[in-house]
């Protein structure tokens, strides 16, 4: 076969296939195709592979090609968008008419660069949310690359009135496409707490014993509650008045005992969770919720209030006990607060109680 019939005939085959790999130079050029590779040659009849890798010798110098592009070598990369959502802090209730923020937090598993003038936001699905507004957009001095990981500030408002909504956020590229995974929840929107009624509380606090505090007197009121950066507080009308009883062979003493209640599956659920020495209204917390995993992390003795870490928005109880009363039954006055709800903020906000969401009478 000549020169020419060879030619004729290795057109003819990537007509057919869509691939063609041809080592003279002479006959890459005559064949109109083009060749980038290091180490080995690329060519595709008419210029174009049709989105193919052809080699040479095993080998196109690492050229990955996008469908319906054409191939070049020096190790590029498609371009592609990709998103997993690392975590959120959607809630699955908020009270009538209130305003939360909260965190969607997504991690960039693409190979291309997250910035503003590029369109890239965190969208609602469907273009609409019922709670939130359509978009998210990053400012304009971010940039996401791969692997790197960004942190969505979600407003969501309520209505004035009992309703219930998905809320749900992907990323997008405005104009382009949707990609990635969906960050969701059902959200419930009521207009009052739920039913609280201590007797039917489950006490958590087995197997060293937590007592049983329902029976104790009410004799104090919670005046002063909620969170700020780093810092629990918390004061009450009988503060300074509960005798203190040693909780250490070092003569360690205790006032009282912060008691909380979580409403895990539509059940109450309460034990004693923090110290409070003699006088003191403060103690270290970085974040709100840090309470289940910091305080409660033995599932023998809190089930199922082991490390839980309500949604924001859901309503949560507090009171304080006399005595030492977290999983030890040390209260020689059997005295209490009234139980108090209040709803769960997003963490590293400042909030403060009363007003709560419902007093015990």
């Amino acid at each position: 076969m000549n020169r020419f019939s060879l030619l004729v005939f290795l057109v003819l085959t990537a007509c057919g296939s869509g691939q063609v790999a041809i080592h003279d130079p002479a006959m890459r050029a005559a064949a109109g195709g083009s060749a980038a590779a290091a180490g080995g040659t690329i060519a595709a009849a008419g210029g174009s592979a049709g989105g193919a890798i052809v080699t040479a010798g095993g080998a196109a110098g690492g050229a990955v090609v996008t469908a319906g592009g054409s191939a070049s070598g020096g190790g590029s990369v498609a371009l592609v968008d990709e998103a997993t959502v690392v975590s959120s802090s959607l809630p699955t209730s908020l009270p009538c008419a209130q305003l939360v923020t909260v965190r969607v937090t997504v991690r960039n598993t693409g190979t291309t660069t997250w910035t503003a003038a590029e369109g890239y936001k965190l969208g609602a699905v469907g273009d609409s949310d019922p709670f939130g507004p359509g978009r998210i957009t990053l400012p304009v001095t971010a940039s996401i690359a791969p692997g790197q990981t960004w942190d969505f500030q979600v407003p969501l408002q309520a209505p004035n009135g009992s309703t219930t909504g998905t809320s749900d956020w992907r990323m997008v590229r405005e104009n382009v496409r949707w990609f990635g995974d969906v960050a969701s929840s059902s959200v419930s929107v009521s207009c009052g707490p739920p039913t609280f009624d201590l007797s039917t509380v489950i006490i958590q606090g087995a197997p060293i014993g937590a007592p049983d505090v329902r029976s104790f007197a009410v004799t104090s009121d919670i005046t002063d509650f909620g969170f700020r950066p780093d810092t629990m507080f918390i004061d009450h009308t009988r503060r300074g008045q509960w005798p203190p009883v040693v909780i250490a062979p070092d003569g360690t003493t205790q006032e009282a005992t912060v008691w909380i209640f979580f409403r895990i599956g539509g059940v109450w659920y309460g034990t004693g969770g923090e110290r409070l020495r003699p006088n003191q209204t403060q103690k270290q917390l970085t974040r709100a919720s840090d309470i289940g995993p910091g305080w409660l992390y033995d599932p023998n003795r809190w089930g199922p209030m082991t490390n839980y870490v309500p949604a924001v928005g859901d309503y949560v109880g507090v009171m304080v006990v006399a005595g030492s009363t977290r999983s030890d039954a040390n209260s020689p006055v059997q005295e209490r607060t009234k139980v108090s709800l209040f709803q769960w903020p997003a963490d590293y906000q400042d909030v403060s109680f009363p007003p709560f969401a419902w007093t015990e009478p």
